[in-house]
């Protein structure tokens, strides 16, 4: 059994743990947030993530992910459909679905079963508030903002962005680069239920369950996208506070635009 510090307990950290506590380590995840006030939108869970996703036991559907289906094409000007196509067959091209889901609900679940003393192996450790300034590769250790040197048998750096570890390894600098073609992106979410009371936009919530939605402007290079990424299917795998009757589960669908 190794003694393992992660740092980070993003998605990658978390995940990370899991793998780890898996295969029969002692794992200790330092995060510098709270982790009280996760944060994030739509995100898809390609087949080469969910392929491991599914083998460790989580269960899409349940958790309400919502499973890829039709892609339609749309002009943008006259809303017709002008080309289709579908990833509804990606369990059979690569013995996994690709999902959508709210980045918030996949960081709740990698979370519990990192640490769910049900689980295989040692249950991860999260210690939230740790701050890491610096890395020792050589020992190996980190180093904690108030001081505190913890040393392990292998240090996992899983620190974001503006990653302490990228800059450790590399031996320099490794600021994030600004992209070079000037592309933004708006997203937001919006619950199917407030479409739904709007009859101009009640088209979004038609045969909702897997469609993406792409409108392309070829004239401005501007590109609208819509797809669903939460459905509770099963109350009692929701969070408490997102708990569904039988008549809420289809108000609850939300779709994500971009």
């Amino acid at each position: 059994m190794l003694d393992v510090v992660i740092v980070g307990a993003g998605i990658a950290g978390l995940s990370a743990g899991i793998s780890l506590r898996r295969a029969g380590h002692q794992v200790r995840i330092y995060e510098r947030s709270s982790m009280n006030n996760e944060t994030g939108a739509a995100i898809n869970l390609t087949p080469n993530t969910t392929r491991f996703l599914t083998r460790w036991g989580l269960d899409p559907e349940a958790l309400g992910f919502v499973k890829a289906g039709p892609i339609h094409l749309h002009d943008p000007a006259t809303m017709e459909i002008t080309a289709t196509e579908s990833h509804a067959d990606s369990g059979e091209l690569f013995d996994a679905d690709l999902w959508y889901a709210h980045r918030v609900d996949l960081h709740d679940i990698l979370r519990k079963m990192a640490t769910d003393s049900a689980g295989p192996g040692v249950p991860v450790t999260i210690l939230a508030n740790s701050s890491v300034v610096r890395y020792s590769p050589d020992l190996p250790a980190i180093h904690l903002q108030d001081g505190e040197e913890v040393r392990a048998d292998l240090v996992v750096g899983a620190d974001g962005i503006h990653s302490i570890a990228c800059e450790t390894v590399l031996g320099r600098t490794n600021p994030p680069l600004p992209p070079n073609h000037y592309n933004s992106c708006y997203r937001f979410l919006i619950p199917a239920e407030v479409l739904e009371e709007d009859p101009e936009t009640k088209f979004w919530n038609e045969n909702v369950d897997g469609l993406v939605r792409l409108f392309p402007d070829d004239k401005t290079n501007r590109n609208l996208i819509s797809y669903p990424c939460r459905k509770y299917v099963s109350e009692n795998q929701a969070r408490k506070d997102m708990q569904l009757t039988k008549q809420q589960q289809n108000s609850q669908l939300h779709r994500h635009i971009f």
